[in-house]
């Protein structure tokens, strides 16, 4: 009920956010697919895994999809245009969610990747793709990849979704992302 009313299926239907009189799909940086969805995949794969190879096996595919889906939304012609990347920064800013310490790096990152459309999303595409190929691989050192790329959506793209400024209603989709990676990654 929360995903399909709250967060609108996590933009997976309406492919669509309005800021700044710009509209743009969802993408990681605001929340795609939804953190609803991910608590309730992640309750069903740990609450039917008998077996912990059923916990690994869907947590990395889905994982895999995931990003994989993220960095093709990426691709879309739209984010290319520089004021969809300074959006896709600043609007954390905007809503009062980003921690005031924070405020001023956000709002550098998102002039940089103004000026910067092309490597901004590039860089946003590559990030995407090499966590799904790690996992794919199925390598240890996608802990840490996903760690420091999730951390940086998490703080630049989300603003910590207002944990640190009392606004919070849940984590957002970056720390469930993990928690994800580590169940395809370290359960045996």
């Amino acid at each position: 009920m929360i995903w399909v009313f709250g967060e609108g299926f996590g933009g997976t239907l309406t492919l669509s956010v309005v800021h700044l009189n710009l509209s743009y799909p969802e993408t990681l940086f605001t929340g795609f697919p939804g953190a609803a969805l991910l608590y309730a995949l992640i309750s069903v794969f740990i609450l039917v895994s008998f077996k912990k190879r059923f916990l690994k096996e869907a947590s990395r595919l889905t994982a895999i999809l995931i990003f994989g889906v993220g960095a093709l939304i990426q691709l879309l012609p739209q984010f290319f245009d520089p004021r969809v990347q300074f959006s896709m920064f600043v609007s954390s800013v905007l809503m009062g969610s980003a921690p005031h310490s924070l405020v001023p790096y956000i709002v550098k990152l998102a002039s940089w990747a103004f000026f910067h459309p092309v490597v901004a999303n590039v860089a946003e595409i590559m990030a995407s793709l090499s966590i799904a190929f790690t996992l794919i691989l199925n390598k240890k050192a996608v802990i840490p990849l996903s760690a420091v790329y999730l951390a940086f959506v998490w703080a630049f793209g989300m603003g910590f979704m207002g944990l640190f400024n009392g606004v919070a209603t849940d984590l957002g989709t970056p720390p469930l992302l993990f928690v994800l990676v580590l169940c395809a990654t370290l359960a045996r």
